[in-house]
């Protein structure tokens, strides 16, 4: 919710229907601004999960090595998400981290299990 007043993306609903209020070119660059902040958002979690799986690491819950291959995978995806062209590209992209998220954080399960 802080990150969402940051870039003022608190009430998503509320400010699709201001911009469709508007006409023009006034309601085309309001929807830009709001898919660009909707985007912000996206790879400000993406950059989130590299924090969370550093402080992983930091309380010694995960090994280094699959904590660099996490973040590797993620910057990659933040490339590609950049690079994507279409909605369901990006969408694909969210599902691919929000899989390597789930695969690391079973590993960090499974390093609890064995401690």
């Amino acid at each position: 919710s802080c990150v969402k007043r940051a870039i003022k993306l608190e009430n998503l609903q509320e400010q699709k229907e201001i911009c469709n209020s508007k006409t023009g070119n006034e309601k085309i660059q309001c929807k830009k601004e709001l898919k660009d902040k909707g985007y912000s958002l996206i790879k400000w979690h993406f950059y989130d999960l590299e924090e969370r799986a550093e402080d992983f690491l930091q309380r010694g819950l995960i090994d280094k090595d699959d904590v660099v291959d996490f973040i590797s995978k993620t910057e990659q995806n933040k490339i590609k998400f950049n690079d994507a062209k279409t909605k369901e590209g990006r969408k694909n992209i969210i599902l691919v981290v929000k899989e390597d998220w789930k695969e690391f954080t079973d590993k960090v399960r499974e390093n609890l299990r064995i401690k």
